[in-house]
Parts: structure tokens; sequence; C-alpha cells
């Protein structure tokens, strides 16, 4: 089924940090590297902090986090001046980036400085930036997968979206949510609630198969919340796969006893039980080449399919809520029970 869009006020639950810069720390010589670090501070993606000694590279850990740091071959020449590696937190956390020839890289190993990449010291302005930039991505990518399901998170996920609004592609975004998953967590415990994620993320990326090229993306943005962006033909062929897929699977992850019945047993504060009925989905849908909703910028699109997904969530079953104008073919996901 799909439902009108009602421009009620909703809480955006969408949390968008895929705009944080990552934070960089520039370690060179004063006078040195000066068009590096002018090509850096162009990048957009990056926030950049140059320090001009090793001391004050470890003043400045002590009280910042970072996400990347920079250093040069010659700011390691000064004796005694080398990182505070066992007494700073943040610096265990941080890839290091050299700029150095390898007698300069394996030097900086043997007084503790563990680098992740290095580059030579010829390396342009313009290549430097663009390494430096991946890296970020690469680390933020990494930082952002999810430990249950092994998908990307908000930051991928809202990335591909913004380049889809920038260019004028047609898209459509699809927010799933399951009902009723923090019951299986208080009745199964957290370790079988995490079947449950596994058992949405494996239908998910089932139905991405199935519907075809370009490929659905699937993100993975917390708890039992997942976003799609897809075609928007592929929009219900898609849905019906992944919530006739997922119901299968989380039939067989319930007791025996509370699969026949239909309903698990939660314990309340006076002692007694109420029933919670099995898991469905709740899908909310905006949709590009509908015009019930315009969406200008990430935020717009995040309110909006949040908006959508609540009002599924307030009908029964598994159900998909489509913001549109007119009139369009019923969903291939029928409300269930």
């Amino acid at each position: 089924m799909t439902s009108e869009s009602s421009r009620s006020d909703v809480v955006e639950d969408i949390t968008l940090e895929f705009s944080r810069r990552g934070r960089v720390l520039f370690l060179t010589r004063r006078n040195f590297h000066v068009e590096h670090i002018a090509a850096l501070k162009r990048c957009q993606v990056l926030d950049i902090n140059v320090r001009h000694s090793m001391r004050a590279g470890n003043r400045f850990l002590a009280a910042n986090d970072v996400d990347l740091i920079v250093v040069t071959a010659g700011i390691l020449r000064r004796r005694s001046r080398r990182f505070d590696i066992v007494g700073n937190r943040r610096l265990a956390g941080a890839t290091i980036l050299m700029l150095a020839e390898p007698r300069s890289v394996r030097h900086a190993k043997r007084i503790g400085l563990y680098i992740d990449h290095h580059l030579p010291t010829d390396v342009t302005s313009p290549e430097l930036a663009r390494v430096v930039a991946a890296i970020w991505g690469r680390i933020r990518y990494l930082r952002e997968l999810s430990p249950d399901t092994g998908l990307p998170g908000t930051a991928w996920i809202f990335e591909h979206l913004q380049k889809r609004l920038a260019e004028g592609l047609p898209y459509a975004l699809m927010f799933f949510d399951i009902d009723r998953f923090k019951a299986v967590s208080d009745v199964y415990g957290f370790a079988r609630a995490g079947d449950f994620l596994r058992a949405l993320a494996t239908a998910l990326t089932g139905a991405a198969l199935r519907v075809g090229t370009p490929n659905p993306l699937i993100g993975h943005i917390g708890g039992d919340d997942f976003l799609v962006i897809c075609e928007p033909s592929q929009v219900l062929p898609f849905t019906g796969h992944a919530t006739a897929e997922f119901e299968r699977a989380a039939d067989k992850l319930y007791d025996p006893a509370d699969a026949i019945r239909g309903y698990v047993l939660l314990s309340t504060r006076k002692g007694g039980h109420r029933r919670a009925a099995l898991v469905t989905l709740s899908i909310g849908v905006i949709h590009s080449e509908w015009s019930a909703v315009r969406v200008n910028s990430l935020r717009d699109a995040a309110v909006a399919v949040s908006e959508m997904k609540h009002i599924a969530k307030s009908q029964p079953g598994s159900y998909v809520a489509v913001a549109r104008q007119l009139p369009l073919p019923d969903s291939t996901v029928e409300p269930s029970g």
C-alpha cells in the first residue's frame, strides 16, 4: 500500500554528520611546504592545523582530536622532539602519513612513530591534497561500517544522495525500520536481536541483486534503521522482495512457540505480561519523479523520508508510505496481519 504525504511536523531522526571535515594536523618546519599547506587548506573536506615542532604537535594533540597527521621528515631530525606515544591517547586513533624517503620512514619507526602511509618528498601539492582527501574518505567510510551488518553508514549514503541532487539525477530514497525490534531485544537479548538486523541486511542486499542495475545503495545508519538509494522504477520491486525475504527469515529467528502463536510475551513492571506482535517493516519513500515533496537539500530529504517512515509505522503490518501527488499503483507490499 502507499500513503499520501501529509506535511505534518516530524522530528528529524536521521543524524546528518556526512559533512564533517577531516581534522588534519600538519607537522613541518617553519616556512617549509607552504604550497602543500595552501593546497590542503583549499580542500573543502579537510580542516588543516599546522604546527612547526613535535612539542607543539604534542600540545595540540593533548587538547584536540585529529583524524590524520601529516609528518615531514625534516621535523624528525631535531633531537629530543618526538611524539608522546604512550601518554597521548589521541595519537593512537590517528592515521599517520609521512612525506619522506624510505630511510626517514625507517627512522620514524625506530623512535616509535608508526607510519600508515608515506609519500616521496617530491610529491606535488595537488597530488598530496588528493591523497589526503582520499585517506580521510576511507577513514570515515571504515569508521561508519556497522559492526552488526558490515554495511556503510550515514555519511556514505548521503554523499551519494547529495551527488544525485546536485546533478539533477533521478532517485528514490527509502527508509527501512523494523517494527517492534525493541521487543525482540527485550525478550531474546541483544545477540539474537543482532540476527534480526543481519536478516534485514541480507534481505536488502538480496533485493538489490534482484532489481538489476544500477545497483541500489544500502546503508545501515544505526539501530534498526537502514537507508537505500535506488532508481524510481526499482522502488516497488525492491520493497516487495526485501519485505517478503525479511519476514521469512525473521519467522525462523523466533522461538517455535512464539512463531506459531504470532507474538512474544513481554514482562511488565507490575509482574504481568503483555503481547508484542512479530516484527514487520515500516518503509518511508521519497521519490524524485513525484512532486508532493520538494527536496532541495539533504536536510529536506532526511525530514521528508523520516515523515514517510512515521506514516508507515502508524499502519498495521509491513507498510510502504510513499510521498506522492498523483495516483500510483498499489505497492507490492500489502499489510500483513
